[in-house]
């Protein structure tokens, strides 16, 4: 224990000057030291994205998260943000920690709530295994930790079951702390033999439905993350928007990922005059319609993205962030975090939100949109479909416009996209956004088209909408 006690003592012991930009970055220590120097702010995000950069250099190492040195230094970030959270007084706006990928604490002036409590890339901490999952794995929470988590969390939200969304030793410590834990009614389900299985809530599925807990005010989307990109199988999967004593809105949508699915939602509270400060967690969407932009049109919410460094999305052995690194948020939300509007938050960090700095934006919202027509397409092998973008901008001007297909394990390209590392992509050089597609050497099945505009590389705004091509076998 004492590389974490050594890093503790580093996060502690700074208050946020005399970290050099220049300073190599040679160990984790180093990383703490500079971490806990250049605390999160929206105007320092350079100088936090070489820190970050670090950061992800010894996390993207194969069999990083099996390293004890990494597991040491998780523990550590996580006691510097148990100690924070038990001494901070929060009297304005609210304060937010990230634990782990998904995982967050929120700290109102009157109480702390949590949504999707993890420790670490446990697989058989969720579903469809009840047991801790621990065996060979170093990271995780010790169980001081998350005993001490479970008596400063007073309400603990879950969006969905699967294990790096929702941990059965945390669950257990947290109703036997006799907190609230919400949850998905199959989740209740997958424990419902456990001990505490009485201890969940479920809450009824009524969008309009507010309910409270304490001085929270809670609504629920009842919706689905989609397990195929044909929509054939899904996981449930709530959306919760929780205001706070103090009037501040937060989204947890956890992985939703077809917009469809949130959108009318979203609108019909846009409808009842509610507003969205905080859009926290995995804020993209796949399989499905990107909703993001339309998010942020609506309400133009504080994002801290979420998602990265789910270990088990990598494949045992090989390098990389399985489900996105530090580098890569900061590259996807340059936009809003150069207006202001947003944050990269790594383990233990917190971040201060106060609504009379942070819902004003720096600069004017920057938007591409996009409808592309037709949104499903059946054709003949060999004949040819066209495709119209239909898209618009605001405050910026559309420069690229293509079709991309992203490879599989059965297919790594299709006859006519030019080839890339991860599938192959059509450009539309005359820039009408129509574009005319031969399916002359395509095997008749199902295929997913992605349509996207952007305004790179002077700009950072994207939108991608799929299409669905089925190719029928000529007869």
């Amino acid at each position: 224990m004492i590389y974490r006690t050594a890093v503790a003592a580093v996060l502690l012991g700074w208050t946020g000057i005399g970290f050099s930009s220049a300073a190599p970055l040679e160990s984790l220590d180093d990383v703490a030291e500079a971490l806990c120097a250049t605390l999160p702010s929206v105007d320092n995000h350079d100088e936090r994205a070489q820190i970050l950069k670090a950061l992800d250099g010894f996390l993207e190492q194969p069999n990083s998260e099996r390293s004890p040195k990494v597991a040491l230094y998780y523990q550590g970030m996580v006691d510097r943000a148990l100690d924070e959270i038990e001494t901070l007084e929060v009297t304005e706006g609210v304060a937010i920690w990230k634990l782990y990928s998904s995982s967050f604490v929120i700290k109102t002036p009157q109480i702390t709530f949590a949504g999707d409590l993890d420790e670490g890339p446990n697989k058989d901490s969720g579903n469809p295994d009840r047991r801790s999952g621990l065996d060979g794995i170093t990271f995780h929470m010790t169980p001081q930790q998350r005993a001490r988590l479970a008596k400063l969390v007073d309400v603990s939200f879950h969006t969905h079951r699967h294990h790096d969304h929702v941990n059965y030793p945390i669950t257990q410590e947290l109703v036997k702390a006799g907190k609230t834990v919400i949850v998905p009614p199959d989740i209740r389900k997958m424990w419902e033999n456990e001990p505490f299985a009485d201890g969940l809530t479920t809450i009824g599925e009524s969008p309009e439905m507010t309910r409270r807990f304490g001085p929270l005010q809670v609504q629920v989307l009842a919706s689905r993350q989609w397990m195929a990109v044909d929509h054939t199988s899904a996981c449930p999967c709530n959306a919760y928007l929780v205001t706070t004593d103090n009037g501040v809105s937060i989204l947890f949508k956890g992985d939703i990922n077809d917009g469809k699915d949130i959108l009318p939602w979203l609108q019909g509270l846009k409808a009842r005059e509610q507003t969205i400060d905080l859009y926290i967690g995995h804020v993209s969407f796949w399989w499905g319609d990107d909703a993001l932009m339309p998010i942020t049109r609506l309400f133009d919410p504080f994002i801290i993205p979420g998602h990265e460094y789910e270990f088990t999305h990598r494949k045992r052995g090989e390098p990389g962030s399985g489900t996105g690194s530090y580098t890569s948020r900061i590259a996807r939300f340059r936009a809003p975090l150069g207006r202001g509007k947003g944050i990269v938050l790594s383990w233990g960090e917190r971040f201060d939100y106060m609504p009379k700095l942070h819902r004003k934006a720096k600069s004017p919202l920057i938007w591409v949109e996009l409808d592309p027509r037709p949104r499903a397409v059946r054709v003949c092998s060999g004949d040819e479909f066209t495709v119209d973008f239909q898209a618009t901008a605001s405050g910026t001007a559309i420069t690229r416009w293509y079709l991309a297909f992203k490879s599989t394990d059965t297919l790594k390209n299709l006859p006519g996209f030019d080839d890339r590392e991860w599938g192959g992509i059509i450009h539309d050089p005359d820039g009408d956004g129509v574009f005319r597609v031969s399916t002359t050497g395509w095997t008749p099945g199902a295929y997913r088209i992605d349509c996207t505009v952007d305004d790179w590389p002077g700009g950072n705004t994207r939108s991608t909408i799929p299409i669905a091509v089925t190719v029928l076998a000529d007869e």
